[in-house]
């Protein structure tokens, strides 16, 4: 949607008909940084276990998006005024596949140091896409949708936890003590 404007002010939305792929789409990628954020909380004694690590190490790794947010919301909010949109979209999306690859690479190494730096990455990422989702309700969207749709992108923070806590949860449910098994599909989660 375009927001056109005449010599009376008066703002017009034209809507583009990719509009709801991209904000489902944006749904989606909000319950998936959110079911990363806190997939880690559930299981950190059992993680700290199989990498054989301080619990202290597990517990950084799963409040790294609350310590990086508020910095990241304003370099976010930075970029959004001074960059497009596009661009910004694929920076996030790129420090979140490298930081997923990074994650992935423990599983081969066998080593905590590099979930913690892809977890990081992520973290990093993760301010910039919720920054967006009011952004993009308010170039997209008419008076009327706006604020519905603004609750819903919302609600997807929610739906990742949720997500997140049931995984974890049918990760480790039918454990025989083989934590490092069980921690690499989470990792891989």
């Amino acid at each position: 949607m375009e927001v056109c404007e005449d010599d009376n002010k008066t703002v017009e939305y034209k809507t583009t008909p990719y509009r709801w792929v991209v904000i489902l789409l944006l749904f989606g990628n909000v319950v998936t940084f959110s079911a990363i954020s806190v997939s880690l909380s559930p299981a950190a004694s059992n993680i700290a276990e199989a990498y054989q690590i301080d619990t202290l190490a597990v517990t950084f790794c799963a409040i790294s998006f609350t310590l990086f947010y508020i910095p990241m919301t304003f370099a976010a909010i930075y970029m959004f005024d001074y960059m497009r949109p596009s661009h910004v979209f694929r920076i996030a999306t790129f420090i979140a596949l490298v930081g997923g690859w990074i994650r992935l690479f423990s599983k081969s190494s066998g080593t905590f140091t590099w979930v913690l730096i892809g977890w990081i990455l992520i973290s990093l990422a993760y301010p910039i896409v919720l920054t967006s989702l009011t952004l993009m309700c308010n170039t997209w969207l008419g008076d009327r949708e706006r604020t519905l749709w603004i609750q819903i992108l919302g609600l997807s923070v929610s739906v990742g936890s949720m997500v997140a806590f049931a995984s974890s949860g049918y990760v480790f449910a039918n454990s025989a003590k083989d934590y490092k098994a069980d921690t690499m599909r989470l990792v891989e989660f």
